[in-house]
């Protein structure tokens, strides 16, 4: 599991549960990775990352969800994919895996946002949500976009909303609500609930401080740019539940006045 404190205390407060064994010496998992880049280039078409195939494997050095991760931020990219490539493999990795993972998150996170303040609150905010309904229930598209301030609602449209989701589809996954959607809906529908795909993402947004020492996970004192504080988090979710509230007792009235009128 991961090397965190909480689960190393439950762990060693059971020493008879307890197994020791090095992932690193004990197993290699360095074809499987191969197998796995192969599979997704051939049958997702992925010809431009052919070249770079041997240095992934050696970069993602086992670890699955980095590759993955790389992967989608390099389908997501418009242009520039293989100077995109090229930028990744030539950063220097830690190797503890979290951090590996918390380096890869930011560098996918500075491509969606760049140093655009507006669209670092807005996706701040939106990291802020998956984290709270991670806990609970996740939502739709829409059901997050209703969610913004109202002073970050009035800066997109509901589409252009939905185009920076679809950016952050690296650390994201789209699954059907369990009523079930039809199949030909794509990813980009209000229809598709929206959660963290892996729960090191999770882990990552939770963190205040970034333990990466470089700057592109936050910025002075190595803050992490991407936490939320949970009160900020607790009252963007009241102040929307009591505006959709409010909206639909509204929206009940004025029916109410319509029929009365005979419209």
């Amino acid at each position: 599991s991961r090397d965190l404190p909480h689960i190393a205390e439950v762990f060693r407060s059971c020493p008879e549960l307890v197994a020791s064994r090095d992932l690193y010496v004990d197993d290699d998992a360095t074809e499987d990775i191969r197998l796995y880049l192969r599979h997704r280039i051939d049958n997702e078409k992925l010809d431009y990352l052919s070249p770079h195939q041997e240095a992934l494997i050696e970069k993602a050095d086992t670890l699955f969800i980095w590759l993955h991760t790389v992967i989608e931020s390099v389908k997501v990219t418009r242009t520039g994919r293989d100077r995109l490539v090229t930028s990744i493999l030539k950063d220097t990795m830690p190797k503890n895996a979290e951090k590996k993972m918390e380096a890869m998150y930011s560098k996918v996170l500075q491509f969606t946002c760049g140093d655009d303040h507006e669209s670092r609150t807005i996706v701040r905010t939106i990291l802020g949500l998956l984290l709270a309904t991670s806990d609970t229930a996740p939502l739709p598209i829409s059901g997050l976009y209703a969610f913004l301030p109202p002073n970050q609602r009035s800066l997109l449209s509901l589409d252009e909303f939905t185009d920076l989701i679809m950016e952050l589809k690296p650390v994201l996954k789209f699954t059907a609500s369990c009523d079930g959607f039809p199949s030909e809906l794509d990813e980009a529908s209000n229809g598709y609930l929206v959660q963290a795909y892996h729960s090191s993402f999770l882990d990552f947004i939770k963190k205040p401080i970034c333990s990466l020492a470089d700057e592109t996970c936050g910025s002075a004192a190595n803050r992490n740019d991407c936490w939320t504080d949970s009160v900020v988090i607790a009252r963007n979710m009241t102040i929307g539940c009591l505006e959709i509230m409010d909206k639909g007792t509204r929206s009940k009235e004025n029916d109410n006045h319509l029929q009365a009128r005979g419209l």
